[in-house]
């Protein structure tokens, strides 16, 4: 089904990688899908240790979206076709 009143989907993952020490790291990672097209406009498996700091700023006058995570903050720009 598609999103119509919503221009993306972000989808979270958490992972948790055990190294030789026995610590066990996590990391959250981040896909977020254009919802008319289906494609990914952005992926990383690593966007800091959780989603506490995570927010999405929507600025309708400059038809662009902001999402923010721990290490980096993404820009959606729609105002080119």
């Amino acid at each position: 089904p598609t999103l119509t009143n919503a221009p993306i989907l972000v989808l979270l993952s958490r992972t948790q990688i055990v190294k030789e020490s026995g610590a066990r790291p996590t990391r959250a990672g981040v896909q977020v899908v254009d919802v008319q097209t289906g494609n990914d406009v952005y992926v990383s498996d690593d966007v800091g240790m959780g989603f506490n700091s995570h927010w999405l700023l929507i600025d309708a006058v400059k038809q662009r979206l902001e999402l923010s995570f721990e290490r980096r903050t993404v820009t959606l720009d729609y105002s080119q076709p």
